[in-house]
């Protein structure tokens, strides 16, 4: 369908002319002449051309051109007058009625009368529009007129306009018909012309932007590799009343019906319990996050579908890797490296492409000092602390930041001298007591000694890390130098990634690991062991599973500090690649994140009260649970029994017995189970995308369900 728009409002030649004035001379009488004059309206015909239509001016660029044809549409209003039918007319009141004004009658107050008389006329509008063969200029000199004015041409075709008559004749059939009926009554006529085909806007989207591709309006250049920001409001969820649905805050105790309630969904990765039961990340719209549980039932969770978001629903975003695009005229499509994690309202959707991947740290310039070829032990420390390191492919997954310069030569660092010539341009570093990293060169048999000059060792590095750069989406907003046109800056995704120093204890687990791998990985534990060591990586857990007809290595992995990565993340990407390097290239390996889940108990305690304050013996009992089922104590896919919960409680000093009245799932209903059960590791099977093994974690607000034996 195609929408025009006419630019100029006309009127048919002969509309202006009013009333015609004609003298007629005759014999009155014998030998007398006498002069009449009359004054009539004009008799409007149709033109000589058979497809003639004449406007009441000149109207340039009314012809049919490259641009497509031209119409031309006539508007007529008649007003015709009504049925002689009755027209009951009542009125309210005391004195005399209007009706009783004219018959000279008398109404009393509140009577209601009738009378009979003429209806108000009745207004009809036509329409019609006509193709525009041609057009020229003319002077028609035709009633009384003698202005130029511009003849149309048009085609043999009339067409009806929605919502009116064709013509003031029904019988009427043809153009010239139809078009003398309009000329006929000139005066009447409306006509329209310049006529503009109007573009249409393309119809609004309606469905959520999701998954690993997105449709954006131009783009054609953005390159694939290139990191993009998406931006946008989280779509919204109702859900059905009888759902039995139950949402959960995040860390709360219980949950609560949330049948007939909206709900933004703040994840469009959906996890499954073992009790088959949909677990969804949700966010009231009051602000409060939380989980969303929908019970097991026939024919999948009950969700209408999609709502779009609400005016007052906040933005939210994320980083994304362009991974490919294909144009297709206007639209572009933009392939993901990975799916997007949330599912935003189309209509709020941002994509920003103006983006590049940042890291934690500040970058120094400094000079370590001068060189000395007699010097077999030459060291410097770097004045700044600490150092940074970024995730990478290679080795244990710490990739230093430090550049150290000699004579504007780069040396580089090696794990260790001993491999190294006389002549290799390397160093080694490690780290003091005080945090500073400490530069070392060779001594000119294992690794070449630094020329002698003055001040002509430099480094370039970059200080800062840990968990202190583990920013929030849009925390950053300020850059440290602001280039010509930057107006403005902001991290659409939280920072991931970020680890402290490891300490003894940490240490002490994880300097085996690299031993038992030795850089090459075959079975099973030896992915394991790898992952663990691996710069960024908390817990690993490796499965040998099928996905679809191919089988192949299934790791599971947390980040540091129990935080969860991405699909994408920086440090999956690193470890995948540091894995194909280490091992068989032609083994399928999956990294996936893994599924936290908490999980509540109820227990009631007595007390030796004759020997200890009750208050504190809770206390203890409570950080020596909480200390049991920590992030750093439990692996992934480890299930919690009762009697292990028992037996902490029952170590602590002043308890006599612990009894468990409850274990159950946060926000699952409280039961007196003996155990909790942890799903494993899920490829992807049909639609269910691939899940992590889940880690079961004690939720903080249990402390206030641990109370004394009465």
């Amino acid at each position: 369908m195609n929408v025009y728009v006419f630019r100029t409002k006309a009127a048919l030649f002969g509309a202006s002319a009013g009333t015609v004035t004609s003298t007629t001379t005759y014999n009155a009488t014998a030998g007398a002449d006498k002069t009449t004059t009359e004054i009539s309206t004009p008799s409007y015909e149709p033109w000589d051309e058979e497809y003639a239509v004449v406007l009441d001016a000149i109207y340039p660029g009314l012809g049919p051109g490259p641009a497509g044809p031209q119409w031309l549409a006539l508007t007529l209003t008649q007003t015709t007058p009504g049925d002689a039918s009755s027209v009951d007319t009542r009125l309210e009141g005391a004195g005399r009625s209007e009706a009783a004004a004219t018959t000279g009658e008398t109404a009393a107050p509140g009577a209601a009368e009738s009378y009979t008389g003429a209806p108000p006329p009745k207004t009809v509008t036509y329409a019609a529009l006509f193709t525009i063969t041609s057009a020229h200029d003319e002077n028609p000199q035709k009633y009384n007129l003698s202005s130029r004015a511009t003849a149309l041409i048009i085609g043999d075709t009339v067409l009806p306009l929605a919502s009116f008559s064709q013509s003031p004749s029904p019988s009427d059939t043809s153009a010239t018909d139809v078009l003398a009926a309009y000329i006929g009554d000139t005066a009447n006529v409306t006509a329209y012309v310049q006529s503009e085909q109007l573009t249409g806007a393309r119809l609004p989207v309606t469905s959520a932007v999701w998954g690993q591709s997105i449709a954006v309006a131009g783009g054609q250049q953005i390159p694939p590799g290139q990191p993009a920001a998406v931006s946008g409001k989280r779509v919204r969820l109702l859900i059905p009343a009888g759902t039995n649905s139950v949402f959960t805050t995040a860390g709360g105790l219980s949950g609560s019906s949330a049948d007939g309630q909206i709900v933004l969904l703040d994840s469009a990765q959906q996890t499954v319990d073992p009790s088959g039961n949909t677990l969804l990340s949700v966010i009231t719209t009051s602000g409060v996050a939380g989980t969303l549980l929908l019970p097991n039932q026939p024919g999948g969770p009950s969700i209408t579908g999609f709502l779009p978001a609400g005016q007052a629903d906040p933005v939210t975003g994320e980083a994304v890797t362009i991974q490919g695009v294909t144009p297709a005229g206007d639209v572009t499509t933009l392939y993901l490296a990975t799916p997007l994690t949330r599912a935003y309202d189309c209509s709020t959707v941002t994509v920003n492409a103006n983006a590049v991947l940042a890291t934690h740290g500040q970058t120094t310039q400094e000079i370590l000092g001068s060189g000395d070829a007699t010097n077999a032990a030459l060291s410097f420390s770097l004045k700044q602390a600490p150092l940074t390191y970024l995730t990478g492919p290679a080795g244990s997954g710490a990739q230093s930041t430090l550049q150290v310069w000699v004579n504007n030569l780069r040396w580089q660092e090696v794990p260790s001298l001993l491999g190294s010539g006389p002549a290799d341009r390397v160093y080694t570093t490690s780290v003091d007591a005080t945090g500073h990293t400490i530069v070392r060169f060779g001594d000119g048999t294992r690794g070449g000694r630094p020329p002698t000059g003055q001040a002509n060792i430099r480094a370039v590095y970059r200080t800062g890390t840990g968990v202190a750069g583990m920013v929030a989406a849009g925390q950053l907003s300020q850059p440290l130098d602001r280039p010509q046109g930057l107006s403005s800056v902001t991290n659409p995704s939280p920072a991931t990634g970020g680890q402290d120093p490891a300490m003894a204890d940490e240490m002490r687990a994880s300097a085996p690991l690299p031993t038992l791998t030795l850089g090459r990985v075959v079975s099973l534990q030896d992915y394991q062991d790898y992952a663990l060591a691996f710069a960024g990586i908390g817990k690993a857990l490796a499965t040998y599973a099928w996905s679809g007809d191919t089988r192949g290595v299934f790791l599971t992995a947390a980040g540091a500090n129990d935080a969860v990565l991405a699909p994408g993340d920086p440090v999956f990407t690193s470890l995948l690649t540091a894995l194909h390097q280490a091992g068989d290239p032609y083994v399928p390996v999956s990294v996936v994140p893994h599924v936290p889940v908490l999980f509540t108990f109820t227990a009631a305690v007595a007390i030796d009260t004759t020997t200890y304050d009750p208050s504190a013996v809770l206390g203890q009992a409570w950080q020596a649970v909480s200390a049991t089922f920590a992030f750093g104590q439990r692996e992934l896919g480890q299930g919690v029994a009762a009697s292990e919960i028992i037996k902490v409680i029952q170590g602590v000093p002043g308890v006599l017995a612990a009894r468990l009245t409850g274990l159950q799932r946060s926000g699952d209903p409280a039961t007196a189970g003996t155990a909790l059960r942890a799903a494993g590791p899920r490829p992807p099977s049909g639609t269910q995308p691939a899940l992590g093994a889940e880690l079961l974690l004690l939720d903080p607000a249990t402390q206030g369900q641990l109370g004394a034996w009465s």
